[in-house]
């Protein structure tokens, strides 16, 4: 298994090979392995109920399931939901603020889960189980970007980094200044602000938008 370099810039490593697939995934009894991330691109959201559901693709382009259960209060099998005037789901029992945003996530988006275990499902489909009450979401991230968009940012950054005349990351003029934090080339405070992909500035520079 190919595991995340350590030393890797950025919380999620710098290069492909840090990455794992789903079959690269060890299942739920063995002892997990450090530093490794699963990606995958957000295909479309099936949530039910309260617990969160989506159809993914890994990095291979398999199509998988990724269910996350949230905390239930003691002696609680399940919850009832129904929709509400605004044709969003209610709850008897109050979903917290932090399962709510794993709820609304759309497709078109990826999601990064570090040490997580290939999962089989009862009903058949294979995929990723997460467990709020297990801590696992402290393991999770969402982008607001695709994984062949996350890889097309890195590089740009990587070349930015490493190219001093390298142009704006917005509108590719010269003379681009340097973000002393994620290292992204622009030439204004718009540019630096409305780039199309802003998921680096969203992670290390969110103070200066």
């Amino acid at each position: 298994m190919e595991r995340a370099n350590e030393n890797a810039q950025g919380s999620l490593g710098a290069e492909r090979s840090c990455f794992v697939r789903w079959d690269e995934l060890p299942p739920v009894d063995d002892e997990p392995p450090k530093n490794w991330v699963f990606l995958a691109d957000v295909v479309e959201n099936q949530t039910f109920m309260t617990t969160a559901t989506y159809s993914i693709r890994d990095i291979a382009g398999r199509k998988l399931l990724l269910s996350v259960y949230p905390i239930k209060p003691t002696g609680s099998m399940f919850t009832i939901g129904r929709r509400g005037p605004d044709g969003r789901m209610q709850f008897d029992i109050p979903i917290g603020p932090r399962m709510e945003k794993v709820r609304n996530m759309q497709g078109g988006t990826m999601v990064a889960v570090k040490n997580c275990f290939a999962h089989w499902f009862m009903d058949g489909n294979v995929g990723v189980r997460l467990n709020e009450e297990d801590g696992d979401l402290d393991d999770f991230k969402h982008f607001p970007c695709t994984v062949a968009q996350f890889f097309d940012l890195n590089q740009r950054r990587k070349v930015a980094e490493d190219d001093d005349s390298a142009p704006c990351a917005k509108c590719t003029q010269p003379n681009a200044v340097k973000c002393c934090k994620c290292k992204t080339k622009y030439c204004s405070q718009p540019c630096q602000v409305e780039r199309t992909c802003r998921v680096r500035q969203e992670q290390y520079c969110a103070d200066k938008e």
